[in-house]
C-alpha cells in the first residue's frame, strides 16, 4: 500500500470554513474540539477576527457564497453549516498538491471545469460527490436527487451551470483571506508534523489500516494508494473520496486517531427517541416508580 501524507494544510478549504462560520455568527468553539494538536476555541476566535474581519458582510458576493444552510437538524453536526463556498472548496479542490499553487489553479483542475457530463452521487457536510458518465445529465435532475434545502439547490444549479465563472468569483474572496490566515495557522500546522508521522506508522499495521478504511466503507482489495492531508478546523472530520485508479484521497482532522473504526451514527428518528426518553418529566416518573417499588412485571403488557 502506497501511503502519502501531505504535511501542507489546504488553506483554501480552511479559509472557506472559517468565512462561513464568521458570516453566519457561529461560535468558534464549534470549529474545534479537545486534543493536543487541536486549536483552542478562543484562539480560533482570534484568528477568525483577523483573517475575516475585513470582509464586507453586506456584499452580495459574500452573501451568495457564504450564507449558511443547515443540513443536520440534530446530532453532533447540528451546529455545522454548509454554504456554496465550502461546498465547492470541499468538492473541487485538488488534494495532493505541494501547497504552492493558488486556489484558481486548484479549482481549474476540478473535473467540473472540463464541461464533461457527470452524475451527482452524494451530498454531506463534506460537499457533493460525482461520477463521470458517458451521456448528458441535466443538472436540475441531478440536484433533485439530493436531500438539501430548495434555496441551496437553486444556488448550486446556478453555480454548476457556469462552474468556471463562479470558481473565479470564489477565488476572489478566498485568496486575501488565505494570505492573512497563513501566518496565523503556521504555528499550529507545525504542531501537526509529529501527528502525521504517527499516521504513516499506524497505517503500516494491517488491522489499523483496515479500521481506517472502514470509515469509507472500503477494504484492502479496493484501495491501492492513500493520499492524506491534515485539517486544522473541524479536527474530528475525516472525509475522503476515490479516484478511478484506486486512490483514496482524504482530509484528516488533527483529532483523528488512526486505527479507531468510525462510530456508527444514529438516525434522526433514533436521536429524537433518545431526547424524548431523557425528558425531565420521564426521569421524574422513573424516580417515583423506583422509589415506590414498582416492578417490571407490573408494566402493562409484561
Amino acid at each position: 500500500m502506497d501511503i502519502q501524507v501531505n504535511p501542507q494544510v489546504n488553506l483554501f478549504l480552511e479559509a472557506a470554513d472559517l468565512i462561513c462560520a464568521y458570516v453566519n455568527g457561529i461560535d468558534p468553539k464549534y470549529l474545534t474540539e479537545d486534543g493536543a494538536a487541536c486549536v483552542p476555541g478562543k484562539e480560533i476566535g482570534r484568528i477568525m477576527e483577523i483573517a475575516c474581519g475585513e470582509l464586507d458582510l453586506s456584499a452580495s458576493l459574500v452573501k451568495f457564497y457564504f450564507h449558511g444552510y443547515r443540513i443536520n437538524e440534530s446530532g453532533p453536526d447540528e451546529n455545522r453549516l454548509v454554504c456554496i463556498g465550502n461546498i465547492l472548496a470541499n468538492s473541487c479542490m485538488v488534494l495532493d498538491n505541494d501547497g504552492t499553487r493558488s486556489a484558481r489553479e486548484l479549482l481549474r483542475q476540478c473535473y467540473l471545469a472540463t464541461g464533461k457530463p457527470y452524475r451527482l452521487n452524494s451530498f454531506s457536510k463534506a460537499g457533493f460527490g460525482w461520477d463521470p458518465c458517458a451521456e448528458f445529465c441535466p443538472i436540475s435532475e441531478e440536484l433533485d436527487k439530493l436531500a438539501i434545502p430548495d434555496a441551496l439547490r437553486l444556488r448550486l444549479a446556478e453555480v454548476l451551470s457556469n462552474y468556471s465563472r463562479y470558481a473565479e468569483y470564489l477565488c476572489d474572496l478566498l485568496e486575501p483571506v488565505v494570505e492573512r490566515l497563513r501566518p496565523l495557522l503556521t504555528p499550529w500546522i507545525q504542531k501537526l508534523q509529529p501527528l502525521t508521522e504517527q499516521w504513516i506508522v499506524a497505517l503500516r499495521e494491517e488491522e489499523k489500516l483496515q479500521n481506517f478504511l472502514s470509515r469509507f466503507n472500503a477494504d484492502l482489495e479496493e484501495v491501492s494508494r492513500i493520499v492524506m492531508c491534515p485539517r486544522v478546523l473541524f479536527p474530528g472530520d475525516c472525509n475522503g473520496y476515490y479516484s478511478s485508479d484506486g486512490t483514496l484521497f482524504c482530509y484528516a482532522g488533527a483529532g483523528l486517531r488512526i486505527g479507531q473504526a468510525k462510530k456508527p451514527e444514529l438516525a434522526p428518528s433514533e436521536l429524537t427517541a433518545l431526547r424524548l426518553l431523557s425528558g425531565a418529566d420521564r426521569i421524574d416518573m422513573l424516580r417515583v416508580m423506583v422509589a415506590s417499588g414498582w416492578a417490571l412485571e407490573n408494566w402493562p403488557g409484561s
